[in-house]
């Protein structure tokens, strides 16, 4: 006899537990990386870039739901300060770097992460990088546009 429960339709796309774990290695090493580079004091404008990125797609997943914003308010209440404070520090000394306290809301930030994914659908993750890189295009045409003129 067959469990009755919830089936999934034909072409549904894996949960993301699932597609995390068989993307983990590249993905986790890489957002892991990034803070270490904080940590370890040899940060790069792409480790930031790598913590931007993830901030934004984890924003736009927090306004699909009341579930999420939870995430998306601690994404932009406070890492976003952070995140600002190191790029503000950055663009006055030209090096990447961040306080101890800012450090630890990084390294938490990872963990909220991928927590915060893995109970997610797939293709949420999927569209939500996929508006992040529409919203990329249009900042950059729009920096083109500005420099034309």
């Amino acid at each position: 006899m067959r469990k009755a429960g919830k089936r999934r339709a034909v072409g549904a796309s894996a949960p993301m537990l699932v597609m995390r774990g068989l993307v983990n290695d590249t993905l986790e090493v890489r957002e892991r990386m990034a803070v270490q580079a904080f940590s370890d004091g040899w940060a790069t404008i792409q480790d930031f870039d790598t913590l931007a990125d993830m901030q934004g797609v984890l924003l736009l997943a927090g306004t699909t739901s009341k579930e999420r914003e939870p995430a998306a308010k601690w994404a932009r209440d406070v890492l976003g300060k952070t995140l600002g404070s190191i790029r503000a520090r950055y663009m006055k000394t030209n090096k990447m770097g961040c306080t101890a306290d800012e450090l630890k809301v990084l390294r938490s930030f990872v963990g909220r992460y991928m927590d915060f994914w893995i109970r997610q659908p797939f293709g949420l993750y999927k569209a939500a990088c996929q508006q992040l890189q529409v919203e990329y295009n249009r900042m950059a045409k729009e920096e083109d546009e500005r420099k034309a003129a």
